[in-house]
């Protein structure tokens, strides 16, 4: 509601701080008279720990404030650094409470006492600022109300105030009185002597909980070096009876003091004589305004010029146009190479936080891990990523203790948007991470929904332990085999640790429906990648991961299309960078006979991948389900371009150009698949095209090969299609209705699968179509799911270490 200018008194010759009030704030003239009546009644304060009034008045029908320019800095800036000294927490909390005895003996309560709003001048004096909401009785001349009257001096009405400093009866829109600052003084002696707030939760409603009814973590648990005095004096304000916190700034004081220098005489201060009085009123007379930082919270700008000034009311200040970003690999500056996966992990957590942001384009880890130590300029990286701007940044790790320090470049020019650095304990690495997001997210002008602003700001605290193995079972997990079981067995423990661990759930979740793509058979495995899936969203239902691998299984395993396409949209609504989310979802609108809407995904999957052949290759097979071959094969090529060893876009190409009839070329391509990647599912591909080529003797080979594989699963639909290929359509029927039976994942393409043509006047295929209920070509049916499971799963709907 305005701006504070550093400014220059030409009479007087010295700096002061001018603040300026917006014409538009002005058109209320109840307002008006409301921001005079306060001004008047907080110029009754005269301390040396509360910043001075010099004027009031009004210029060209625009209010002004002359106020005391306090140089320094805020006393949340000084704790970004940490926890302080003990000898400075007293030294600064005896002066805030010197002030805050001034206050109460002119019956001003002050009601929004936080470090945003004390400022600490080089010299180390506190000033108490921002009397912008306090409650204040004033005498019978000042009011139409008459004497003892109590005024609300905010310009908003009912409960107001900074949540995590208010106190229970503040909350609960009770009647304050001066212990109502000694309680928001012990929230400020308590972040002082620890670093941190007494209650971490940051959505509204869970803090005002813990303020009503949790006790707080006792000061020498989160700092050791208190002393048990300290502590003593810090409990107290914090009680939440306030007939049992000191019952008087002075009382506090005295504490305080003794603390401090146990020389020093506890005898309490003489009352203010008449002396003193008198100079209170005569400063009232000269100010006309009281101790006003008022509604700027943030404290005082200065060094403004008049262009700037006049740039500010013509509202000509334009956020930086920032409509894409890309994390860059987080650097390990551990000194331990071992710690490695923990910078990669945390690159990928900040990764999804910052994807979550609808309106901003993030690129996924997969397209800037290829960054690491490249040694290239932010401005030749944002080009070759076609992002606006770029998220670079360490990670330290020492102990348990945590420091990730982040910088916000603009990629054109490699200009510097933001910078900073943030420290925890491993428990609340989820919110230092949400923290950094939450801050570019602020600095870009990212207008995050209100599930997600709440999401960021109160992010849960994790077990390290758990946390760290979690990390661990995500690092370096290739997809092999091996890979994904040691993966399981790390998040199996992580879960045992911490059983309301959301993310183990999901990492669960995944590994299991990724042994269930290729190595087990899909109706041993996915039911315990649903249950780890339905466990994680019961206990984060705003993870975007476990919502994809629910979609996944009810598209490719259930054949509950509306379910699945309502749990598929819901992970990208979560996370519009997900690129799984999309081609997952590509590939169910393909098998629905809705080509154009699948396309569409695998170009965004593309977006957020742009630099990965997966999306490419995947959109080869969505291409082929929409009869659409030339297309496929043009995405196989950039995938091959990318990488020439993408083994699925050769294995789905070999497809394309069997339906072309150029048998050479997918030949050439089936076995170069093959060559690339050893697994059942490719040899099975390479059978097809040998079939579908007329080689028969090559087909039959590779059948033998999977009839006799007993380490892997073999997927019976694609054994189906090698038959079915060769002639053999009862051979084929029978493989199909095995399938059928198993809830094969390929089962899903049995109606969009063009080498399954011959068969669709069939009456076994069309009896097959109607057991698995495919809705219309092209109907589109996202609603709530289903929640009915395959007969006989219930029983092992469980998550695993549990």
């Amino acid at each position: 509601m305005g701006v504070v200018y550093r400014a220059r008194d030409e009479q007087l010759e010295r700096d002061v701080a001018l603040k300026v009030l917006p014409s538009g704030m002005l058109a209320d003239e109840a307002a008006r008279k409301r921001f005079r009546r306060e001004a008047l009644a907080l110029s009754r304060l005269n301390h040396q720990n509360i910043a001075t009034v010099y004027s009031f008045g009004n210029e060209e029908g625009v209010d002004y404030l002359a106020m005391e320019l306090v140089s320094g800095t805020s006393l949340q800036q000084k704790l970004t650094g940490g926890a302080l000294p003990e000898k400075d927490v007293l030294a600064l909390g005896g002066q805030i409470t010197a002030a805050l005895e001034e206050a109460s003996e002119q019956g001003v309560v002050h009601r929004d006492l936080k470090p945003g709003n004390i400022m600490i001048t080089p010299r180390g004096t506190a000033k108490v600022l921002d009397f912008g909401l306090a409650r204040f009785s004033l005498p019978a001349a000042s009011t139409a109300a008459g004497a003892g009257s109590t005024e609300s001096l905010a310009l908003t009405h009912g409960i107001v105030g900074t949540p995590s400093y208010m106190s229970p009866e503040q909350l609960r829109g009770e009647e304050v009185d001066a212990r109502t600052d000694l309680y928001a003084l012990g929230c400020v002696l308590y972040e002082m002597a620890t670093g941190t707030p007494v209650f971490r939760e940051e959505v509204t409603s869970r803090l005002i909980e813990a303020i009503l009814s949790r006790p707080p973590v006792t000061p020498r648990a989160r700092n050791e070096r208190i002393s048990p005095e300290l502590e003593r004096i810090i409990l107290k304000c914090l009680e939440k009876d306030a007939s049992r916190r000191y019952q008087s700034a002075r009382e506090l004081g005295v504490d305080i003091r003794r603390l401090a220098d146990p020389s020093v005489s506890t005898v309490p201060l003489p009352v203010a004589g008449p002396h003193a009085v008198h100079a209170r009123h005569r400063t009232r007379y000269l100010a006309f305004a009281g101790l006003l930082v008022l509604i700027l919270a943030g404290g005082l700008a200065v060094g403004l010029n008049l262009e700037k000034i006049r740039t500010f009311f013509a509202g000509k200040q334009a956020p930086p146009h920032i409509e894409s970003l890309a994390v860059l690999p987080l650097e390990n500056l551990s000194g331990d190479p071992k710690q490695d996966y923990l910078a990669q992990s945390m690159t990928e957590e900040l990764t999804t936080d910052l994807a979550r942001a609808g309106t901003l384009r993030v690129l996924s880890t997969t397209a800037t891990e290829r960054y690491k130590d490249a040694g290239k300029s932010a401005a030749d990286i944002g080009g070759e990523l076609h992002v606006d701007a770029l998220v670079e940044g360490s990670v330290r790790r020492q102990g348990q203790l945590v420091r990730i320090t982040a910088r916000l470049v603009r990629a054109a020019g490699a200009q510097n948007i933001w910078a900073n650095s943030y420290e925890g304990d491993m428990s609340e690495i989820l919110a230092l991470q949400a923290t950094v997001a939450r801050q570019v997210a602020a600095e870009i002008k990212v207008i995050l929904s209100p599930t997600e602003q709440a999401r960021l700001a109160a992010p849960a605290q994790v077990n390290p332990a758990a946390y760290d193995l979690y990390l661990q079972a995500t690092y370096g997990n290739s997809g092999e085999e091996a890979d994904i079981r040691a993966s399981i067995e790390l998040l199996k423990k992580a879960v045992l640790l911490d059983p309301h661990f959301a993310l183990g759930y999901a990492g669960l979740a995944s590994n299991y429906a990724a042994l269930g793509d290729i190595f087990e058979k899909p109706e041993a495995i996915l039911p315990e990648a649903r249950a780890n899936a339905l466990h994680a969203l019961e206990l984060d239902d705003t993870l975007a991961e476990p919502n994809w691998i629910l979609g996944r299984i009810k598209f490719q395993y259930d054949w509950d299309w509306a379910g699945a396409e309502h749990y598929l949209k819901r992970a990208i609504e979560l996370n519009p960078s997900y690129r799984p989310g999309h081609t997952t979802y590509a590939f169910f609108l393909a098998a629905m006979g809705r080509p154009a809407e699948a396309n569409a995904e695998i170009s965004r999957a593309a977006e957020v991948e742009p630099l990965s052949a997966t999306p490419y290759q995947f959109g080869v097979w969505v291409n082929i389900m929409g009869h659409d071959y030339k297309q496929a094969i043009e995405l196989g090529e950039a995938a091959t371009r990318i990488d020439k060893d993408a083994s699925f876009a050769h294995a789905f190409m070999a497809v394309a150009f069997c339906q072309l009839g150029q048998f050479p070329q997918a030949i050439e391509h089936g076995e170069t698949a093959a060559k690339t990647y050893s697994s059942p599912f490719i040899l099975a591909f390479l059978g097809s095209t040998y079939a579908q080529a007329g080689k028969r003797a090559e087909a039959e080979q590779i059948l033998a090969k999977l009839k006799a594989e007993s380490k892997h699963y073999v997927c019976p639909y694609e054994v189906g299609t090698i038959h079915l290929l060769l002639g053999e359509k009862d051979e084929a029927f029978r493989w199909y209705e095995k399938a059928y039976q198993n809830h094969s994942v390929c089962m899903p393409y049995f109606r969009a699968d063009p080498r399954l043509e011959s068969v669709h006047s069939d009456p076994r295929y069309q009896r097959l179509l109607q057991l698995m209920k495919f809705p219309p070509r092209g109907q589109a049916r996202a609603t709530e799911p289903e929640q009915a499971r395959p007969p006989g799963e219930e029983s092992r709907d469980r998550p695993a270490g549990e």
